[in-house]
């Protein structure tokens, strides 16, 4: 009987455009940190300006990116996704992004920071992507 009643008077059960209410708490928890870490912002972005800063003194291609995530061109989506491969055998998770999501010839890597992120951590994932990057005889 309750259950009949849940499934004939919930509304996310009902309009299934609704989110569920999980969906609502974990959005609110995610403003309110929004609202009351700041710190969370800029250091992320601090983080990603020293990164890509580094990452173009090494000669890679960030394509100008601004934000704490930040593109590397590579171009050829085997190399891409050869790179990330590697990258992930040296415990450093970094996405190959492809045609049809960026246009042909134009595939890159994703590194997407946390403000969370340790230093020695920073200078890990330069190392490794500078090594399979001289690797790959992308830089």
């Amino acid at each position: 009987m309750l259950i009949d009643y849940l499934r004939n008077k919930s509304r996310t059960l009902i309009y299934t455009t609704a989110l569920p209410p999980a969906v609502i708490g974990g959005l609110l928890a995610a403003l309110r940190i929004i609202r009351d870490e700041p710190w969370r912002r800029e250091r992320v972005l601090t983080k990603a300006a020293i990164l890509r800063k580094a990452l173009k003194e090494k000669g890679f291609n960030t394509l100008d990116s601004q934000s704490q995530i930040i593109p590397i061109l590579i171009g050829p989506v085997q190399k891409t996704l050869e790179f990330s491969h590697r990258l992930y055998e040296e415990n450093l998770l970094v996405s190959a992004i492809r045609p049809p999501t960026v246009p042909v010839n134009t595939a890159r890597l994703r590194v997407t920071l946390m403000a969370t992120v340790r230093d020695d951590d920073l200078e890990m994932a330069l190392t490794k992507l500078v090594q399979v990057g001289r690797q790959l005889r992308i830089i």
